[in-house]
């Protein structure tokens, strides 16, 4: 008897990224991979990662990967700013006490060989409660709730995902009929180079 794995119990991936996932495999193996930098923002935007072996990646492919939430309870100098292991986490919220652990799982649309260091890949993640609910902190889960409330307010947008812009950016327009007649790029700037 097969039981589900983390992001089939949660329906985390669509068909787009279940064959990703399926083509990176591949891509690991001709590429040379030896490590996966696995990143994810935390509430500052600032980059959090974790390098992990090939077989563990491609494992997280299904499972997702477990992490402590501590990254999230820091500031931008990485100081301690909340009590988490009182009651709701020093912050109210009954899913923080205690320090929990979140599972993050893998964008396939996001894979990037990194030219500058040779077999080590690149994907950004989304994190989770390992109750399949997505973390409340996490700057894509924030994006993306934001870009719904614009959709239900009836405020099109010219793509249904972002599209790479330049300097690998993720872009998004605001449908001009629905600004005034204005014209309103939505931009994420890339982190760094992810060039294939």
């Amino acid at each position: 008897m097969s039981t589900a794995t983390f992001i089939e119990k949660y329906s985390l991936y669509g068909d787009d990224q279940k064959r990703q996932a399926q083509e990176i495999k591949l891509r690991l193996e001709k590429n040379d991979v030896h490590f996966v930098r696995m990143a994810w923002a935390d509430p500052h935007g600032a980059s959090r990662a974790k390098a992990v072996a090939v077989p563990d990646f491609i494992a997280a492919l299904s499972k997702g990967y477990n992490i402590n939430v501590a990254t999230t309870t820091l500031d931008s100098a990485n100081a301690r700013t909340f009590s988490s292991f009182t009651r709701g986490g020093g912050m109210g919220l009954a899913e923080m006490t205690g320090s929990p652990n979140l599972t993050i799982v893998p964008d396939p649309s996001t894979f990037r060989m990194l030219p500058w260091a040779p077999g080590v890949a690149w994907v950004l993640c989304d994190e989770y409660f390992n109750d399949g609910t997505p973390f409340h902190f996490s700057p894509r889960h924030i994006l993306r709730r934001a870009l719904a409330r614009l959709r239900e307010q009836g405020i099109r947008l010219l793509y249904d995902a972002p599209r790479r812009g330049t300097a690998d950016s993720r872009i998004n327009f605001i449908h001009p009929k629905d600004a005034g007649g204005v014209l309103v790029e939505l931009v994420e700037p890339a982190r760094e180079n992810h060039a294939d």
